[in-house]
């Protein structure tokens, strides 16, 4: 069977690039063969979909499209009505509980497999789209083989860091909520990076001004690997009070630094935070909580920690590279395809 994978541009940010390139560098792990076709929204998405996917309809093999978002399933969709074919699509979370309708409805519902990323997410779809039989969950990676810092409490100012994109159609991260947490008198000893690109940045960026908060809170905007890597070594915690995450590979990534994080957990992160409060994660459900827990991350004592470690490597263990492949092996062996063994 012949596999053609479609994802959106990657050299652009983003939770769905990341996975999307984590699952094409399984398929290489896999050593399945497969066509990689990249593209953006509008008219010439199709086209090119189009072009690319005319010599499989003229052929008479039996070929596979997998979709790394819904909106790029809904055109090989309608094609699938005319020329049989399998149809996989990976649904995230936003796109999936935001502003449903019925273009994503037929991408769903013709899809042969539907993955969604978190238990949270499946059971919204389930119940959403009517898929039930239809799923299989595939989780996203984050290779955290690195040498990890062990966590010490800052002796003055704790640094948290928030890694996520800025966009006006993400307000979920919730930003602006956290920026109404901090007060520039009382958090004078804690210090917050806003890392990401988006067309919010500069709004985030005046709001942190109007709230006298310059000297609290920087908006550092999109970042480098390198940034990133650097930022994640020395913030002592990570924080991103979201309320609308298909599963949030970002904390895997904190984690994987020794993070302790800071997140709500209530929505497919909690797939990564299962437990109501752990030695590595402090669940914040309100403002409230989530204003007191950024002031009690400095009270946190090394002894608190001694063990977290083992709770961190069970979570590395769920979601490592290793694990995806093996889901996604058996979602290929679903729809036909047989890899070889990794």
């Amino acid at each position: 069977m012949t596999l053609l994978v479609v994802t959106p541009k990657l050299d652009q940010d983003g939770g769905i690039q990341t996975y999307s390139k984590n699952l094409l560098g399984s398929l290489d792990s896999l050593n399945v063969n497969y066509a990689h076709l990249e593209v953006d929204g509008g008219l010439k998405a199709k086209v090119a979909m189009l072009s690319t996917l005319l010599p499989f309809l003229r052929g008479r093999r039996e070929f596979c499209v997998i979709s790394t978002h819904v909106s790029f399933s809904v055109f090989p969709a309608l094609i699938k009505l005319i020329r049989p074919f399998k149809l996989v699509t990976v649904a995230h979370g936003v796109e999936v509980w935001r502003k449903r309708n019925l273009l994503k409805r037929i991408g769903y519902s013709l899809s042969d497999v539907v993955c969604p990323v978190s238990r949270y997410t499946r059971r919204v779809l389930e119940r959403c789209y009517d898929l039930r039989g239809k799923t299989h969950l595939l989780p996203g990676t984050v290779d955290v083989d690195r040498d990890i810092k062990t966590y010490q409490p800052p002796n003055k100012i704790l640094k948290f860091l928030t890694l996520s994109r800025i966009d006006r159609g993400e307000d979920y991260k919730g930003h602006r909520r956290l920026l109404d947490c901090l007060e520039p008198g009382a958090s004078e000893d804690v210090r917050c990076f806003f890392a990401g690109g988006g067309d919010n940045v500069e709004s985030i960026k005046e709001n942190v001004s109007t709230k006298g908060l310059q000297g609290v809170v920087e908006v550092l905007g999109r970042v480098s690997d390198e940034k990133k890597e650097e930022l994640l070594r020395e913030c002592e915690a990570f924080l991103l009070p979201s309320r609308g995450e298909g599963l949030g590979l970002v904390y895997l990534e904190a984690l994987g630094a020794g993070q302790v994080c800071v997140a709500e957990a209530l929505d497919g992160s909690g797939d990564i935070f299962p437990d109501s409060n752990t030695r590595l994660t402090i669940r914040a459900r309100s403002k409230r909580a989530l204003k007191e827990t950024i002031f009690e991350a400095q009270a946190f004592e090394p002894s608190e920690f001694s063990d977290e470690y083992e709770k961190q490597s069970a979570i590395e263990e769920e979601f490592a590279p290793d694990a995806f492949a093996e889901r996604l092996r058996d979602m290929l062996r679903k729809i036909g395809i047989r890899p070889c063994a990794a």
